[in-house]
C-alpha cells in the first residue's frame, strides 16, 4: 500500500470520498495503471 501523508488522509476524509472504498483501493494498490474514466479512448 502507499504511505497515507496529511494531505492524503485529508483528501480521503473529504465529504466526497467513501473512506471505505478510498482505504480499499490502497489497500489494493500495485503500482499498475487503472482507467478510471468511462469515457477514455485510444489515441493513434
Amino acid at each position: 500500500p502507499l504511505p497515507v501523508t496529511p494531505s492524503l488522509r485529508a483528501f480521503i476524509n473529504g465529504q466526497e470520498v467513501d473512506v471505505n472504498r478510498a482505504n480499499a483501493a490502497l489497500q489494493r494498490r500495485s503500482g499498475m495503471p487503472v482507467q478510471i474514466s468511462s469515457g477514455s479512448r485510444q489515441m493513434f
